[in-house]
């Protein structure tokens, strides 16, 4: 894969046990830049991905234990119980870890934080419906909060989700009078719109909010205008008191948000100081590439990651990221870019898929963060031992206490111990701040659930099809697939954020999986079955796999992207009918069949021959080849030739089609009682 930049991605397909026979099940072992291997794949069964390694920075995240069989992080159902990113050492040493805890319907019940644990413990409670309704936070033990640090709650939630009464506390006093704080009751419209908040419990609305006709938050009443376009994409968010842009964008004709204008440069307004910052994607709707205004070399790029069937993705999450490589040695808003990205950070995402940790390409921790259920960020700058949202003399403290260990909150340099070169990092970002509402101090957009952030409300995020607003819980604009899924247009995963996940803005990965399963059914009862099983029968499947994810479950998009892909990309995968009458059914046994093969041969590998009545195989993913001149067509094939009961031809060898299909011996071939058939490839 080359991206913007002429930057090439290799995607590495090891045989045999020691690379897992990733090229015999046509699946993704590594990705390499220049040579430099930058992840690395490993696998439960054929597609599920129970392990990532980054190599370069010498940071994992796996599923399974040290011994053969163990599954230390999965429960019995296949649900993480432990989530974590670990540095290789001698010994080695997790830098973000987090235990999980489920109800019999898998929603989580507790999530306890190993590094930081005083404070970012929760404990979640759950109504009937699976709604959450409490996320208490602080440090737990022995199943219950104590010394409590945030607390958000949902005593009230009306039948179609909507928070009738919520709470937010973030000093533990109780009060929900400090900054940003609440005790909010809200009225809502016969289509779920917000009305009215009333923040403090005086009986008087604090904020009127107001939508247009179309359904669109065009006012949050409290911080925020908006303003959309033709299409309800949003265009501009100012601030609600002067009315100045905070920040705008443009859109491609495919719905692609093309572009994002803030205040980059940061000097407190947006205006012509600051740059138009453009983005480039892949096929899969993610930013792969930034520019900076009309300069022709990116400023950062970004590499997602792609494990599964023959580098497609379809192990990996659609927002799951390897690392962004950015233009470190210029102004980011001030000077064009070099081409020369010296900047490499990777990105570590946990069971959700938040981002919560970044480390630099020599494995020293960049930066952290936390979310809120909804998806507000805890920036967690470099350095900030407590967790606390800043780096002060307190965090140096707790440093000079952990001397000499392998704390991780304070190893910053991920070296295995606590010593001068952590301190000097700390005493170097003093003064660096985060927390609330703040997602990062070095540029990166991709936060909870992989979203992208609005790099000017942090709060906000860029889902696709929509804007999530975090504060209010919801989505800023109705669902432009409509009550598909919902009584409410406006609502974020039917109220289970801890749970699910929704890259599309459109529904949540539990509605995708089963669109994926309907989306496969259909196509595979469309596109015909090839007659045999083994890798035919697997590239078949995974190519219909991989065009319902590319083509986000449209049932004929994916019937058209399957046939053309077993067409052009899995040729080997076929369909049977009738053999013509006259054809030579024979085998390598049969007079004449040497001469008839010879043009196959000079097909340079257009065509796999497996001699007798063998299986149908393919490329190189042959678990047994004949010997000598048909085992070197075979080796070096893309396509494949069975002879015994049949014979598949390929349309690109016409001499070696036209021999096989004509008769060779005027003896009669044995009989069989297997009725003779001619395969071909399967047609769009």
């Amino acid at each position: 894969m080359t991206l913007p930049g002429s930057t090439t991605v290799s995607y590495i397909y090891g045989t045999g046990t020691t690379h897992g026979y990733a090229d015999e099940a046509s699946r993704l072992e590594r990705m390499e830049i220049s040579s430099v291997a930058v992840a690395e794949y490993d696998y439960l069964g054929f597609g599920n991905v129970v392990g990532i390694e980054d190599p370069q920075p010498d940071v994992y995240q796996r599923k399974y234990g040290a011994t053969s069989g163990t599954w230390p992080d999965l429960d019995r159902f296949g649900r993480v119980i432990k989530s974590r990113w670990t540095k290789d050492l001698s010994t080695d040493m997790d830098f973000f870890s987090l235990d999980i805890s489920y109800d019999e319907n898998s929603n989580p019940l507790t999530t306890e934080d190993n590094i930081y644990p005083a404070g970012f413990d929760v404990k979640y409670a759950i109504d009937g419906l699976d709604r959450l309704t409490d996320a208490d936070e602080g440090t737990l033990s022995s199943g219950t909060i104590g010394s409590r640090t945030r607390r958000q709650e949902w005593p009230t939630l009306s039948q179609t989700g909507n928070w009738n009464l919520s709470k937010l506390d973030l000093n533990r006093d109780g009060a929900w009078a400090a900054t940003n704080e609440y005790n909010d009751t809200r009225t809502h419209n016969v289509v779920n719109e917000i009305l009215t908040r009333d923040t403090d419990t005086n009986g008087t609305a604090n904020y009127t909010l107001t939508h247009d006709a179309a359904g669109n938050l065009t006012d949050d009443g409290k911080d925020y205008t908006y303003v959309y376009d033709a299409w309800y994409r949003l265009r501009q968010i100012k601030n609600r008191s002067t009315s100045a842009v905070v920040s705008e964008h443009q859109y491609y004709g495919n719905g692609f948000r093309a572009g994002e204008h803030y205040d980059s440069d940061t000097s407190g307004t947006v205006d012509s100081g600051d740059k138009w910052f453009w983005f480039g994607y892949d096929e899969r709707w993610r930013i792969v590439a930034t520019y900076r205004d009309t300069d022709a070399s990116t400023k950062e790029r970004l590499v997602h990651h792609t494990a599964g069937a023959s580098g497609y993705g379809s192990g990996s999450y659609i927002d799951d990221l390897v690392l962004r490589e950015r233009d470190a040695n210029t102004s980011w808003n001030g000077a064009a870019g070099d081409e020369t990205l010296e900047e490499r950070l990777y990105y570590c995402q946990n069971w959700r898929h938040d981002v919560v940790a970044l480390v630099t390409s020599g494995g020293a921790l960049t930066e952290r963060a936390r979310y809120f259920s909804y998806g507000i960020p805890f920036g967690v700058p470099l350095g900030d031992c407590d967790g606390d949202g800043d780096t002060d003399a307190a965090d140096q403290a707790i440093l000079l206490g952990a001397w000499g260990t392998s704390t991780p909150k304070c190893n910053l340099d991920l070296d295995g111990t606590v010593d001068g070169a952590d301190n000097t990092i700390v005493l170097a970002e003093a003064g660096a701040t985060a927390g609330f509402e703040k997602l990062s101090r070095n540029r990166n957009r991709f936060g909870y659930a992989g979203y992208a952030t609005d790099m000017a409300v942090n709060a906000d995020w860029h889902v696709r099809n929509r804007v999530l607003c975090s504060l209010l819980g919801r989505w800023i604009r109705r669902d432009p697939i409509g009550y598909q899924l919902d009584a409410s247009l406006y609502i974020y995963l039917a109220d289970r954020p801890a749970a699910h996940f929704d890259p599309s803005g459109l529904m949540s990965n539990q509605q995708r999986v089963q669109d994926f399963k309907d989306c496969q059914r259909y196509v595979q009862s469309v596109v015909p079955k090839p007659p045999h099983g083994g890798v035919c029968y697997s590239g078949w499947a995974n190519a219909i796999a991989d065009c319902c994810i590319a083509n986000d479950n449209q049932f004929v998009l994916s019937q058209d992207c399957a046939r053309h892909k077993l067409q052009e990309v899995m040729p080997f995968c076929i369909q049977e009918e009738p053999l013509p009458p006259g054809a030579h059914p024979g085998g390598p046994t049969q007079p004449g069949w040497s001469d008839c093969a010879k043009p196959c041969w000079a097909c340079l590998g257009n065509m796999i021959i497996e001699g007798g009545a063998g299986a149908i195989v393919a490329g190189a993913c042959l678990l047994s080849i004949p010997t000598g001149p048909v085992g070197w067509a075979a080796r070096n094939g893309s396509l494949l030739v069975w002879f015994g009961q049949g014979v598949i031809t390929d349309l690109a060898c016409l001499d070696c089609i036209s021999c096989l299909q004509g008769p060779v011996n005027p003896t009669p071939p044995p009989p069989s009682s297997v009725p003779s058939t001619r395969f071909s490839l399967i047609g769009p």
